[in-house]
């Protein structure tokens, strides 16, 4: 008789650890930030690298939004940029991973223009630096999206 109890102790204490395991990941500090930096987006032959500009927050419970998005005016060929269908959500997909979830750009242009996504966007977290890294993504209608931005605040994931 002693195996079964053993049995199902041993199992209780694997299902505690595998429950902190499994904890939501959150982002911290709560509160409005930005980032900045170089982002590069195309559609069919259409294709401008801008200073963009995302404005959002945090909210208590470590849930990030992103309210805004300028892509800048330089070169010109980002004036023809505009998110759509803000605000986009955010959440951790691991301690180095940040989704965005909503993501669209309308590209105001005759020859190449139309609405790019809504898409889901993975960016590598860089702690280190508060960086968000977006690695060459495809969005839906021949786009794609790829660059890096930087939060000020700093922003840390939290497990």
């Amino acid at each position: 008789m002693r195996r079964p109890v053993m049995f199902v102790y041993g199992f209780y204490a694997f299902a505690l650890l595998f429950a902190g395991a499994v904890q939501a990941l959150t982002v911290a500090p709560a509160g409005a930030f930005t980032a900045r930096g170089q982002l590069a987006v195309s559609k069919g032959r259409l294709a401008a690298t801008c200073r963009a500009t995302f404005t959002g927050r945090v909210d208590p419970d470590g849930a990030v939004s992103i309210t805004a998005v300028d892509f800048g005016d330089k070169p010109r060929r980002c004036r023809l940029l505009q998110a759509q269908g803000l605000p986009w959500q955010g959440s951790v997909g691991s301690p180095v991973q940040l989704r965005l979830q909503g993501v669209a750009v309308e590209v105001d242009s005759r020859l190449d223009g139309g609405v790019c996504g809504p898409a889901v966007l993975v960016a590598e977290w860089r702690a280190v630096t508060s960086t968000l890294h977006f690695p060459a993504q495809p969005l839906p209608r021949d786009c794609s999206l790829q660059g890096e931005i930087t939060t000020t605040p700093a922003l840390v994931i939290n497990p």
